[in-house]
């Protein structure tokens, strides 16, 4: 990581605001997007640079600056330039007449997520490669645009998935913009059914299912999956932890025998407690990593002599720990 800090010294009497800037590769500038909005509480402006790279610009006013609230912001660069390139981080002064306009909180843009599969906001243009599909995004407030690490890691292993199984059914617990969704219908998935509970998701998951022209596979409905019964064949569970194990009961019943189960959005550190909630009678299959997030894929064993499956409740684990 790079960082060009200018002393407030230099800073002459008249100026309103300093400018904070970032330059980063689309996967880091996801990450560090929300931090830097919120130094200065007025979004992120962005545009492409040449190389692939991203330019992140915001601006605090210079009375409510100070060099130490930079301290997370600096910590991220660092972190993240192990592992997703060089991240450069400056600031500097500038006289305005006023404050540029507000600009959005996060970040997104054109993103090659897998072999086979990128993502671009509306409007988006790529030269793609044969068997390659660019879904356009509107993201606004909602889960998933495909840059996390998060999402990334469980979109890699549903790929891999769906190149060898066919799967006739999905439900995808979480829609948030319908990501998962589109590129499971992409891959070959004959009907999905997509729930979310945020009325705003809901409306931009279905408004991208309209502009990717997969409105016909893919349903999105706003209820809670507590409330949604019935077996796929395989169910897209990709949330934050705290949703998932909230979930987790309803979500393991979603399975029906010999179907499949992704699990997403985990910390490296609580992998082995979720493999405690599913195992068994689910065996893993596959276990992917992106930074400091894994994705599951489970398998629930087809039963022999029943037409029910048992779902271990909730005794059979204490604290990610098997009980005897």
């Amino acid at each position: 990581m790079t960082l060009m800090a200018r002393t407030l010294s230099n800073i002459p009497t008249s100026p309103m605001v300093v400018k904070i800037r970032v330059v980063a590769s689309a996967q880091a500038a996801s990450l560090i997007a929300p931090v830097l909005s919120g130094l200065g509480g007025r979004g992120v402006h962005s545009q492409a640079l040449e190389g692939g790279v991203w330019e992140l610009v915001t601006w605090v006013e210079q009375k409510s600056f100070r060099p130490s609230r930079l301290g997370r912001i600096k910590h991220a660069c660092v972190s993240l330039s192990r592992y997703l390139g060089d991240v450069l981080l400056d600031w500097e002064p500038q006289e305005l007449s006023r404050l540029p306009s507000r600009a959005q909180k996060r970040f997104f843009g054109l993103f090659q997520i897998t072999s086979r599969l990128w993502v671009g906001p509306p409007g988006t243009k790529a030269e793609l490669g044969e068997a390659q599909n660019l879904l356009e995004l509107e993201v606004g407030q909602a889960e998933h645009c495909g840059l996390e690490p998060a999402s990334r890691s469980a979109l890699l292993l549903l790929e891999e998935l769906l190149c060898k199984e066919r799967i006739a059914r999905a439900l995808d617990v979480k829609a948030g913009t319908g990501l998962f969704s589109m590129a499971a219908a992409l891959w070959g998935v004959e009907r999905v059914l997509a729930l979310d509970e945020e009325p705003h998701a809901v409306r931009v998951a279905r408004s991208n299912l309209r502009r990717n022209q997969l409105a016909e596979i893919v349903k999105v409905r706003c209820i809670p999956l507590k409330k949604w019964g019935g077996l796929q064949d395989l169910v897209i569970a990709v949330a934050s932890q705290r949703v998932l194990r909230r979930e987790m009961t309803h979500i393991l019943r979603r399975v029906g025998p010999g179907g499949w189960l992704l699990l997403g959005g985990l910390r490296s550190p609580h992998v082995e407690e979720f493999l405690c909630r599913c195992c068994p009678p689910f065996s893993l299959e596959a276990r992917g990593k992106e930074l400091w997030w894994e994705s599951l894929l489970l398998r629930l064993r087809r039963p022999t002599g029943h037409t029910s499956v048992q779902i271990p409740g909730y005794d059979s684990c204490v604290n990610g720990k098997k009980v005897e």
